[in-house]
Parts: C-alpha cells; structure tokens; sequence
C-alpha cells in the first residue's frame, strides 16, 4: 500500500473509535486484508455486498448472513480475533461503520466514489430491515 492508502486508513480508525470493541475489530480485519494484500477495498465492499463477511486469516474476520449456517437467523455482525467470538455489532452499527469507512476511502480515491455508492446501496438494502 502506498502513503496515501495508509492515511485513509487511519482516517477510517478514527471513525472506528466510536463504535466500541466491534470497530476496532472490524478496523483490525480491514487494515489486515489491505495490508496483506488479500483484497482492496473495493473487492471487501463486493464481498459485503453479497452478504459475505472476510477473514484476513484463520482466527481473524467477521461474519454476515451468506456466512450463518441459517442466514434466516441472522441479527449482528460476530469478529473473531483469536479461536472465538471477540465482539459483535448491531447491524445498524455496522451499516454506519461502513459508511464512515467508506467516506474515508472515497476521500482520498475519488475515482472510485461511483463504485462504493453502488456497493454501499446494495449493502444498505440488504441489511436495512435488520
């Protein structure tokens, strides 16, 4: 990642602070697939999109519905730092976290702005409910 991509990301960690141990989980999973170069950011909102969560690596990353053994019972968002469940976030926790993410990155890659409403509306439609 180069500088630019870096200060988004601590950008993004600001906002994280607010939602309590699930933001900093979800930040910890986040910066950990970017840095890894597991994904971009662009590839983690698809994934979110569809209703799948990520993991960076075995015992790091967060569930969505596409995720639970009955998609039907899905009602949080689980991280797992570690072998268990370290935190959780309501899912309108997590629709705002996302989009504070997403502020942040679309800051600093303004060409990508068109790409992350989109994905960021099928996000908000298929959690919105919740």
């Amino acid at each position: 990642m180069n500088e630019i991509d870096k200060q988004w990301i601590c950008e993004a960690r600001e906002c994280l602070n607010g939602f309590g141990t699930g933001g900093e989980d979800l930040y910890h999973v986040l910066s950990t697939i970017l840095f890894e170069n597991k994904m971009n950011y662009l590839q983690f909102l698809a994934s979110a999109s569809e209703g799948h969560g990520c993991y960076a690596h075995e015992g790091l990353g967060y569930s969505l519905d596409q995720d639970w053994d009955f998609p039907e019972d899905f009602d949080e968002v689980a991280f797992f730092v570690g072998d268990f469940e370290s935190s959780t976030l309501k899912v309108s926790e997590f629709l705002m976290a996302m989009s504070c993410i997403s502020k942040a990155y679309v800051e600093r890659h303004v060409e990508d702005k068109q790409a992350v409403e989109r994905y960021m509306e099928k996000i908000s439609a298929r959690y919105s409910s919740l």
